[in-house]
């Protein structure tokens, strides 16, 4: 909002990467992210189904914790700050790629993203688009904290458990 100011970058993953590594660093949203007891999880669905999250399997992780769900935008709209609201003072914000995540990738709100990279038929997503603008198998973003991982295993309730665990594991190893 406003008058346009300083150097814009393009939306996409690639510039913020890009970014960092002629500078070193990027910077990142200033809103001060404290750990509450819950967890969110954020559902996608939308015009690329192949993108969607696996509903069943997360309303099944949802139920063994202390969850706020969060549907779509098209199902269910949260405004922007409510969104931030909730993602700043959770324990994990857990979700497949999709654009709210990108509230945490450029914050310091925990996140833990499954699927990242999605089938070929996922546009955006998919390996070739992936693979071009950086993320492979494996990849996290250099600026993530210790509460921010990429995961590249299908969205099952098992899959979330186990990264989060590992997660756990490797900060408490610190």
């Amino acid at each position: 909002m406003g008058d346009r100011r300083g150097i814009e970058y393009g939306h996409i993953l690639a510039s913020a990467i890009q970014t960092h590594k002629q500078l070193g660093r990027i910077g990142k949203i200033p809103r001060p992210c404290k750990a509450g007891n819950y967890i969110t999880i954020t559902l996608r669905k939308s015009r690329t189904p192949e993108r969607d999250s696996d509903e069943a399997e997360w309303l099944k992780f949802a139920q063994r914790h202390e969850s706020v769900v969060i549907r779509d935008w098209d199902e269910e709209p949260i405004p922007m700050a409510k969104r931030w609201e909730l993602y700043a003072g959770a324990k994990m914000n857990f979700m497949v790629i999709n654009g709210p995540i990108t509230l945490c990738f450029h914050s310091e709100a925990p996140y833990l993203c499954m699927r990242t990279i999605g089938g070929e038929n996922s546009a955006i997503t998919s390996p070739k688009a992936m693979a071009m603008q950086g993320i492979t198998p494996g990849f996290q973003f250099p600026w993530a904290n210790a509460n921010q991982r990429l995961s590249y295993l299908p969205d099952t309730c098992e899959n979330i458990e186990a990264e989060w665990a590992k997660m756990q594991d490797e900060r408490m190893a610190a």
